[in-house]
């Protein structure tokens, strides 16, 4: 089970880094329109986004380290004087 919800989560992280950015140019143009009572309801949307988008890419670093880790060769250890 929780293979499945981490391939879930490492698909959709580019989704969620396209959703930071777009939350990032409705913040700015929130700025530039309305009130701060429409900011604070944008900031904590964003905040929302953003904290998925962060837990994604831990996911996927932590991934990334499983399988350098995984491909990475073994050393051979020999015991000496054993058969």
């Amino acid at each position: 089970m929780q293979s499945k919800r981490q391939s879930i989560e490492l698909m959709d992280w580019p989704h969620l880094a396209g959703r930071a950015l777009n939350c990032l140019a409705t913040l700015e143009y929130l700025h530039e329109s309305y009130t701060k009572s429409i900011l604070l309801i944008g900031l904590s949307f964003c905040w929302t986004v953003t904290s998925r988008l962060d837990e994604a890419l831990r996911v996927l670093n932590r991934h990334i380290s499983l399988s350098t880790s995984r491909s990475s060769p073994k050393k051979e250890t020999k015991m000496i004087g054993r058969t």
